[in-house]
């Protein structure tokens, strides 16, 4: 048996406050530090069905860094995992954008 084979523990998560979350989306994120960078744990509800959404984690200089994109659905919550190479201790924020670039969910990271 190999360490892949065993099962693994769940690593620590850290809850973070969410803004200008419109009304009627209901969003609740975790983060996870990684060594290798940073994983958001994104659950949404209310968002355009079939609307894409990027996703992007802002590095210690304000960068954009990519963490993924997700497409809005009809029914149900949308539960993403979405990562970005860039350390939770450079994180300074993240941001759930539309195609036009406005920002539907950003929260600021401590």
């Amino acid at each position: 048996m190999s360490a892949l084979d065993d099962d693994p523990v769940a690593p620590p998560t850290e809850e973070v406050a969410l803004a200008l979350v419109p009304p009627g989306i209901d969003a609740d994120a975790t983060l996870v530090n990684h060594t290798w960078g940073t994983e958001i744990n994104l659950v949404v509800t209310g968002l355009p069905a079939g609307e894409e959404f990027t996703v992007t984690i802002q590095d210690e200089a304000g960068s954009p860094v990519p963490a993924g994109t997700f497409v809005g659905v009809a029914e149900g919550p949308i539960v993403c995992k979405l990562n970005a190479a860039v350390l939770r201790r450079d994180a300074r924020s993240f941001e759930v954008t539309r195609p036009d670039g406005a920002v539907v969910i950003r929260s600021d990271l401590a």
